[in-house]
C-alpha cells in the first residue's frame, strides 16, 4: 500500500517539478536554479521507474501465479529495462551533470534522451523473443 501512496504523490509532484525546470532558467532573485530543479525533477522520475520497476518484479514472481508463465520472460525484460531508466535518472541527479554540455545540451539532458532508446530496445528484444518463441 505504501509503494501506491508514494507513486501516486511522485506522479502529482511531477507536472510541478516540470514546470519549474523550464521557469528556472529564466533567472529570478530567490527562485531556485536550474541544476537543481532538474535534479529534483530527475529524482522524482527515478523513483517512480523504480517503483514501476518493483511492482513488475512482483507480478513476476513465479510462486504467486500472477501472470501465465509465457510472459514470464517479457515481464523480467520489461523490469530490468525501467530499473535501468530509473539508473539514467537517478545518476543524472549528480552535480557533475548540472555544467556539463554537448553542443551546447546539458549532458542531464541527453540522458533522459536516452531513456527513449531504453524504451526502443526492450521493444526490439521482445519482438526477437516472440519471433524465436514462435519458431520453436
Amino acid at each position: 500500500m505504501g509503494a501506491n501512496m508514494l507513486l501516486l504523490f511522485l506522479v502529482s509532484v511531477e507536472p510541478y517539478l516540470y514546470n519549474l525546470i523550464g521557469v528556472s532558467f529564466v533567472s529570478a532573485p530567490g527562485q531556485l536554479d536550474s541544476g537543481i530543479t532538474t535534479a529534483l525533477y530527475a529524482a522524482d522520475m527515478g523513483s517512480m521507474f523504480l517503483i514501476i520497476a518493483y511492482f513488475t518484479h512482483e507480478i513476476t514472481i513465479e510462486e504467486r501465479n500472477l501472470i501465465p508463465q509465457k510472459l514470464f520472460k517479457s515481464y523480467r525484460l520489461q523490469r530490468n529495462a525501467t530499473i535501468a531508466v530509473a539508473a539514467l535518472f537517478l545518476v543524472s541527479t549528480l552535480p557533475i551533470f548540472w555544467s556539463l554540455a554537448v553542443f551546447g545540451f546539458q549532458i542531464r539532458f541527453i540522458l533522459w534522451m536516452s531513456t527513449l532508446g531504453a524504451s526502443i530496445i526492450r521493444r526490439e528484444l521482445e519482438g526477437r523473443m516472440e519471433s524465436s518463441s514462435i519458431r520453436n
